[in-house]
């Protein structure tokens, strides 16, 4: 979960860590801005993802609006 602090950590890694096998990782990973757009969609229809995703700040407003509503 450290990983996700990293600042150097590329979206390539926060992407296997939203698939880890613990859900906290996961959580954290979906959390972050540097998740890809696709798996960030996903991950709202997860439901121990999808406070994680709609809480992340790189959700753009058409899901944000969704997630809403």
């Amino acid at each position: 979960m450290l990983a996700v602090r990293d600042p150097a950590a590329g979206p390539d890694l926060i992407e296997r860590l939203s698939h880890d096998p613990h859900v906290w990782t996961r959580q954290a990973a979906t959390c972050d801005a540097r998740l890809p757009l696709p798996r960030l969609v996903e991950a709202l229809a997860v439901p121990e993802l999808a406070c994680s995703a709609g809480a992340n700040p790189a959700l753009p407003p058409r899901e944000m609006a969704v997630v809403m509503d």
